[in-house]
């Protein structure tokens, strides 16, 4: 088992991403039939097969046809497709038989012949039983059945509201960790810009053979449905302003809102609005439901009246600037026309229209509006009545533009980060990787977003493509809330920078139990070492010295101090070295840090945990895998003892270890260890995430080694 073989396949040519979109284009056609042969060879056969469909479809030359039906065989054969698998090969006869010799020599032609027949026995040998595996169902059913009123939660799950705390959710009855408690689709998303070329734009699952945007070269889709999809909802509109998406950040989510939704579903909610409902009912329709229709998001606090005025008055101009795209687009054309328009058009000819749309006319445009006298003096329920520019007359433009404010405000707090587990090594030859969760969209869920924050949360958050996917990690008693972290959290983050994001994104005071009963745990793993009795030293304000939490001795630290800089400095002289692959030269820096950080800070402070990770990566890149263990092993107990005995963390560090043991060939620890990470991932995730598959696939490959 290769275990460093997570092969990725590279943005897509740009033959394909450039080429003419029109039909019967060969550039577009023979950039398909390129790829096709490279994913062959990576052993994507579906993603193959698309590609050769495709290349079919836009006018592949009909003299090498017969390549790309052999090659159709080929993938069936992989995939133990035997009735496509034939259909496929006596095609490639009859493409071979309508070729002159001044298309295929005969030579050439025997070969070929030769091939399938061959080809043919190995797909004689097929079972008529065996078939593809079925693929895995993109939803994970929710723990103790649906909701009926929280259509995406798990019947376990209640809302309850006051005055504080407006809505939040609570246990219905007891949850167990592991209990599925949300799968929610978004009711919009957006891609970051730095994910385009290795992402699809729609559904955001991660690109192998991708079909270009018809009209631009900025955006790519995983298929022809996502890609009509898309056209069909909003890109039709977005297509030639991306540029100006890309540089107002939080309001192109605003943008896509409004344009998932419609003008007309927008235009009919307005009509409905005459419903009164109180803030406890807010976002449930007529029948007593909260889903995934336009109230759940329209009814999300905006907290406008926490905000600046000068933060007010951009936000409005953002809108401002996203009215005039409508209006440019032809967005308000009532006859459903828009999403033809630019079919028409080159993307050229829009994008100079916009040459001269910017921020800046934006703010001239709308000099005489304030936007702390509009958003500040009504209601947030009434910010979709804002009048944003004197030069507006049209209603339902106004309208419009109110919404897109409303929007911009609400998404400050409400945006959810759409995140995926990336590795990254300082070789291909490493195999203790970082692990990190990287940004790939921000979203906006209506469901999720009724959680309230703690710094020490009962759920974990994982993604499906974009779908999200909310699991308990604590047990829950019946009535008791539960609690979502909006970033900071009390493992990674200190108390003062915690309370200092919160206040300034989310305009609270965090007082939740880590914050307010636990602040003196999180300072023993950054602490010193006691010289007297090795427990935790840290500071105390009052006196300015050092004290031991365990035996109370104070001190100044002098000496622990200047260890602590000194092996600072050994740490990033060894980690420099180690990223250019001089691991002779960081292996006695790192050992040295090593050392001199065991005398001076406590033993499970992070800083001590981190060098081991490093040692362990830095004898992994050299082959000695038991000596990368043996630090492992010291990495292991630190972070269950910061992040606990089912963290997430924990089992990530345990998949870097297990990983190691394995080739270290120290199988049967490593299959204890496999157990114990695949136990936790489980916990935290559904069947079909990475780190489960992963951890299953190093089981077998254990099992089967412990079997010979």
């Amino acid at each position: 088992m290769d275990l460093k073989s997570k092969t990725s396949f590279p943005s897509d040519p740009s033959s394909i991403q450039y080429a003419p979109s029109n039909k019967s284009s060969p550039e577009l056609a023979l950039g398909y039939a390129n790829r096709s042969a490279v994913l062959y060879h990576m052993g994507k056969y579906e993603a193959c097969l698309n590609d050769i469909n495709r290349a079919l479809d836009n006018g592949y030359p009909q003299n090498l046809i017969y390549k790309l039906l052999y090659r159709k065989a080929q993938c069936h054969c992989a995939l133990n497709r035997k009735l496509e698998a034939q259909t496929a090969i006596e095609a490639t006869k009859e493409a071979i038989a309508s070729l002159g010799p001044s298309e295929l020599t005969c030579k050439r032609k025997d070969t070929i012949v030769n091939d399938l027949l061959l080809l043919n026995k190995k797909v004689d040998k097929i079972s008529d039983l065996c078939s593809a595996a079925p693929p895995v169902s993109e939803w994970l059913p929710l723990s103790h059945g649906p909701n009926p009123v929280i259509l995406q939660a798990s019947a376990a799950v209640g809302w309850k509201y006051n005055e504080k705390q407006g809505r939040y959710l609570v246990a219905n009855q007891s949850i167990a960790a592991g209990d599925t408690l949300i799968v929610e689709k978004p009711y919009a998303a957006v891609l970051l810009p730095d994910q385009y070329d290795t992402h699809c734009h729609h559904c955001f699952t991660k690109l192998l053979g991708s079909v270009p945007c018809q009209q631009c070269v900025e955006v790519q889709y995983c298929s022809e449905e996502c890609r009509d999809a898309s056209w069909d909802s909003y890109h039709c509109i977005e297509c030639p302003y991306l540029e100006i998406m890309h540089s107002i950040g939080i309001g192109h989510l605003s943008f896509r809102v409004v344009l998932v939704s419609g003008l007309q579903k927008l235009l009919a909610f307005r009509r409905s609005r005459s419903r009164i409902c109180s803030p406890s009912e807010a976002g449930l329709s007529e029948n007593g439901s909260y889903g995934t229709d336009y109230e759940t998001v329209y009814h999300l606090m905006t907290h406008s009246e926490h905000m600046q005025p000068e933060d007010l008055f951009h936000y409005a101009l953002t809108a401002t600037l996203l009215l005039k795209c409508l209006k440019k687009s032809n967005f308000f054309m009532k006859d459903g026309q828009s999403k033809n328009l630019y079919k028409n058009q080159t993307n050229h000819e829009n994008v100079e229209s916009l040459s001269t749309l910017t921020l800046e006319k934006s703010m001239n445009d709308c000099s005489a509006y304030s936007a702390k006298n509009e958003a500040d003096g009504r209601p947030a329920q009434d910010l979709s009545n804002t009048r944003q520019a004197t030069e507006i007359t049209s209603d339902d433009e106004v309208y419009i533009g109110g919404l897109l404010l409303r929007h911009v405000l609400q998404l400050i707090c409400n945006a959810h980060a759409i995140t995926e587990l990336q590795t990254s090594s300082l070789s291909t030859e490493s195999l203790v990787d970082s692990l990190s969760q990287v940004r790939i969209a921000t979203a906006i869920y209506p469901t999720a977003s009724l959680m309230n924050h703690s710094c020490d949360p009962t759920i974990i958050s994982s993604f499906q493509n974009d779908i999200l996917i909310v699991k308990a990690t604590k047990d829950v008693e019946k009535g008791e809330e539960i609690f979502n972290c909006y970033g900071p959290n009390c493992r990674r983050m200190p108390w003062a920078e915690r309370q200092k994001c919160l206040k300034e994104q989310y305009f609270f005071e965090c007082t939740c139990t880590a914050c307010t009963k636990d602040v003196a745990k999180e300072e023993k793993f950054k602490a010193l070492k006691c010289p007297s009795c090795a427990g935790p030293l840290t500071f105390s304000k009052p006196t300015h010295l050092f004290s031991c939490v365990q035996c109370g001795q104070q001190t100044h630290a002098t000496e622990q101090l200047q260890g602590a800089v000194l092996a600072r400095e050994l740490f990033v002289q060894g980690i420099v070295q180690l990223e250019q692959g001089n691991y002779s030269e960081a292996l006695p820096k790192l050992k040295d840090c090593y050392k001199l950080r065991s005398e001076v800070l406590y033993k499970y402070n992070q800083d001590l945990s981190e060098v081991c990770d490093q040692l362990a990566r830095c004898h992994a890149s050299q082959g000695k895998f038991l000596e990368a263990s043996k630090y492992l092993t010291r990495s292991v107990e630190s972070t269950e003892v910061l992040y606990g005995v089912n963290s997430i963390e924990l089992a990530n560090e345990l998949q870097k270890y297990a990983e190691v043991l394995y080739n270290a060939k120290k199988f049967k620890e490593a299959l204890n260890v496999t157990d114990r990470a695949l136990s936790i991932f489980k916990l935290h995730y559904d069947l079909a995430h990475t780190s489960v598959k992963e951890m299953m696939e190093l089981k077998f490959h254990l099992q089967y080694e412990l079997g010979k």
